[in-house]
């Protein structure tokens, strides 16, 4: 099985660092001999507060409401020059940036020894299974061992040093900050740093230099604390007499033991939720540090760490993936001190003929479980949903603000939630949906004067709902009205893979009919069709006029997206008894005249309405094929076979994130062939690439866009799923889009809709059996290959199905 990533040498690179966290605390712990390096992130550590959302400048809605009608009329005139001109007025500032907390650095002494002894026999490694990192050394006759986890149930990153043979072991323990600190006392025996957070960060586009703004005034800025004590080791340990002794020093502690020595950190801020004012002071972020590291000061720390575990494989068991079968040598124990780092074998596969696949198929499995482990480490229990770069973050200006990229990006980060049986690790996703329904409710009335709710290309911890830019950007960066129906279909999903309580169906309602007032208001007719004007297909530009240009009439994304927001409008409907509510009875009287996707030239599939030639062939988005993947919309063989011309005049080649997405839709397809030749290129080294536009792993096997973007892991899982199993049609479909590489293996506790826990094993490229439990009693039809027939799955009995024999229950 693949659950260990390891390595031999210690990280010089944050992207040779290994994650821990619980979805609130972050650590990227380096595995440093004697001085070790563990940098922290808390999930509500962001520059600005919700009065960033309006501040100035903005325009009036007057002005806004003019340059709304004059790009409008504009685009109907084809003058797309002047369209972008008048758009650019509807610009606000920029969204906020996740940021870096603190760095703690471990200094470990072993004061019997002269200090010149080189370490040896380094190894460190994370157990995606505990969720613990692990470093093991030798200096002399000592092996020392540190092992480290955050825990969600006690809110605490625990650190344990072990010295065998027992001797004195002694710890120096500092935390430093980017961010501005502030001086205080730290409470006796505590190590404490307290910090402010910038009130605003702001990008600008011209220039890409950044102001950096901080601020004494109340409310405009976040306040939060780091704070770090010992504990007792406890009885599990190789202990001596002695216990621990402690000395403090503002912001480091150092702390002396026999065999061990323990130390726990917490962090807090004066986040108060999103879109909400900070509330409280430093003093009391500091008062809620010291309280939780209070709470577990009287735990025996191997009980914290029972219980860590525990509830970490609650969630991370559910599903497991074996290749191992597949690897040609069957002597390989990947996860174990014989053979090589995976990082290394991933080297060695990538650099033969036959590529990795072919030489390290159960790399692929980890790649997967490595991806679950992010997700529930950034997003159970959070208060937030994972960032461009999860909950782990060094730089205070880090890549695009490491914010929430809403045209891909945040969505693509939860593909994998509903299949791979994670679905609690999309509640703060949705609870950011809930807060930009409130949010984007003033931007909707304030620029468009709509009802409803809008959000556009980016957003943040505050809810920002407006178009970025200052002015500056061109369309294809900020004006993109269309993110509310893509976040809500992660809510209509969580209903279609069973969820379908009271409270759920409650609670997206409302979401969705106020979602649907406001596109009822936004569209448009042209030439007696229903249109979206200005329309952009994120990022994207289009060639007219000589020139190049990315507002539009009704780009494919436009239309499917709203087509798709109105279908579910209307089924929810029928199932809360608002059939008859006025939204939808609206949305239901246009929802016909929707275009829907179509071929143009080429035999490509539309990405605007009047087809005009691309301006940059082979464009990283996918936007135009979003109704294939990860939409529903059912395609004819026409359409079929236009979505794969349209891929391959995409090309392979592209950014991380963009290689998922292709996967996904490659599997939809139901092409083996490609999503093959698609894992070789996910599988490829990035050792040190820090920009351009092609996809791999860096040495902790992080996805590189480049440089790291988490979409890439994260969105990985829902694609590699997308590959086994479909049940997005009228059918549940068994191995749709095998490649031929991963020709053996089998896979435990994927989800398909309408929540039915499927297993299946595989040999020789061909199905060996599948097995089927559903909670509640539900007929089902079954596919795979020529094969299709109907069963009756009864409430907790597993069904199996065998090729070529009958299906029996119990089995």
């Amino acid at each position: 099985m693949s659950h260990l990533i390891w390595s031999r040498r210690p990280a010089q690179l944050w992207t040779e660092a290994l994650p821990l966290g619980n979805g609130s605390l972050g650590a990227m712990v380096f595995g440093r001999p004697g001085r070790e390096l563990i940098q922290i992130n808390h999930e509500t550590a962001w520059s600005g507060s919700v009065a960033s959302n309006t501040r100035e400048p903005r325009p009036s809605s007057a002005t806004a409401a003019r340059a709304l009608t004059d790009a409008r009329r504009a685009l109907r005139s084809g003058d797309y020059a002047t369209a972008e001109k008048r758009l650019t007025v509807l610009q606000h500032r920029f969204a906020q940036t996740y940021l870096p907390l603190a760095d703690l650095l471990l200094d470990v002494q072993l004061p019997h020894l002269d200090g010149h002894e080189r370490a040896t026999g380094i190894r460190r490694e994370l157990d995606l299974r505990s969720a613990t990192h692990t470093l093991t050394y030798r200096r002399g006759d000592v092996t020392v061992r540190i092992r480290s986890f955050v825990s969600r149930p006690d809110q605490v990153l625990v650190i344990r040093v072990d010295c065998d043979p027992v001797c004195p072991v002694q710890v120096r323990a500092e935390l430093t900050t980017q961010l501005r600190t502030i001086a205080a006392s730290p409470a006796p025996g505590h190590a404490e740093l307290r910090t402010a957070m910038p009130s605003d960060i702001c990008r600008r586009p011209d220039t890409r230099d950044h102001a950096i703004e901080y601020s004494d005034h109340a409310g405009e800025a976040l306040r939060g604390a780091v704070a770090v004590r010992a504990l007792e080791p406890g009885l599990d340990g190789p202990t001596g007499p002695g216990g621990i002794r402690g000395a403090q020093d503002g912001d480091a502690i150092a702390v002396s033991g026999s065999g061990s020595v323990v130390l726990a950190l917490a962090a807090s801020t004066t986040f108060a939720g999103i879109a909400e004012p900070p509330a409280g002071t430093d003093d009391d972020a500091a008062r809620r540090a010291r309280t939780i590291l209070d709470g577990v000061a009287s735990s025996q720390v191997d009980e914290v760490w029972r219980r860590h575990e525990a509830d970490h494989r609650r969630l991370y068991d559910r599903v497991e993936m074996d290749l191992t079968e597949s690897v040609p040598d069957a002597e390989s124990v990947p996860d174990t001190t014989a053979g090589d780092p995976p990082y290394d074998r991933l080297l060695e596969a990538a650099a033969h003929p036959g590529g990795v696949l072919e030489r390290a198929p159960d790399l692929v499995s980890l790649l997967f479980h490595y991806g679950r482990y992010l997700l529930i480490t950034s997003s159970y229990g959070a208060r937030l949903p994972a960032t461009l770069q999860g909950i782990w973050n060094a730089d205070l200006l880090p890549p695009w603000s490491s914010k929430y990229t809403t045209n891909i990006n945040l969505e693509m980060n939860y593909w994998g939630a509903e299949t791979a049986d994670l679905a609690e690790c999309s509640e703060p996703l949705f609870d950011l949906i809930e807060a930009l329904s409130r949010t984007g409710r003033q931007v909707a009335r304030d620029l468009y004067q709509a009802r409803g709710w809008v959000v556009h290309h980016n957003t943040d911890a505050w809810g920002y709902a407006q178009p970025e830019g200052l002015g500056l950007h061109p369309p294809r960066w900020s004006f993109w009205p269309m993110a509310g129906p893509w976040l809500l279909r992660h809510m209509v999903e969580r209903l279609e893979f069973g969820a379908d309580t009271d409270v759920l169906k409650r609670r997206v309602w409302p979401l969705l009919r106020s979602a649907a007032e406001f596109y009822l208001d936004w569209v448009q007719e042209v030439n007696g069709e229903i249109a979206t004007l200005p329309s952009t297909s994120p990022e994207n530009d289009f060639l007219a006029d000589g020139g190049r240009f990315s507002a539009g009439i009704s780009s494919t994304m436009d239309l499917s997206l709203i087509a798709e927001l109105f279908s579910s409008l209307d089924r929810l409907a029928r199932r809360v008894g608002a059939s008859t509510d006025p939204v939808v009875e609206a949305a239901r009287r246009i929802a016909d005249r929707i275009p829907g996707p179509s071929v143009g030239a080429g035999g490509l599939i539309k990405e605007w309405a009047a087809d005009p030639p691309q301006a940059l062939p082979g464009h990283r988005h996918l936007s135009h094929l979003y109704f294939a993947f990860p939409g529903r919309t059912p395609v004819d063989p026409h359409l079929r076979s236009a979505i794969s011309a349209s891929l391959d005049d995409r090309g392979d080649d592209s950014t991380g994130w963009s290689l998922v997405w292709k996967l996904a839709l490659r599997a939809r397809l139901e092409q083996p062939g490609k999503v093959e030749d698609l894992l070789e290129l996910m599988f490829r080294p990035a050792d040190g690439a820090e920009a351009g536009e092609r996809g791999g792993l860096y040495p902790n096997f992080f996805a590189a866009h480049p440089p790291f973007q988490i979409d890439g892991n994260l969105g990985f899982v829902g694609a590699l799923a997308e590959v086994l199993l479909h049940s997005h049609g009228d059918a549940i479909v068994l191995l749709p889009a095998l490649p031929p590489a991963l020709h053996t293996g089998s896979v435990r506790g994927l989800v398909a809709r309408p929540g039915i826990h499927v297993d299946l094993s595989w040999a020789a490229g061909r199905l060996r059996w599948a097995r089927l439990r559903a909670p509640e009693a539900t007929d089902v039809v079954i596919q795979h290959g020529s094969d299709r027939f109907s069963c009756s799955l009864r409430a907790g009995v597993p069904w199996t199905f065998r090729p070529g024999s009958h299906s029996e229950d119990g089995g």
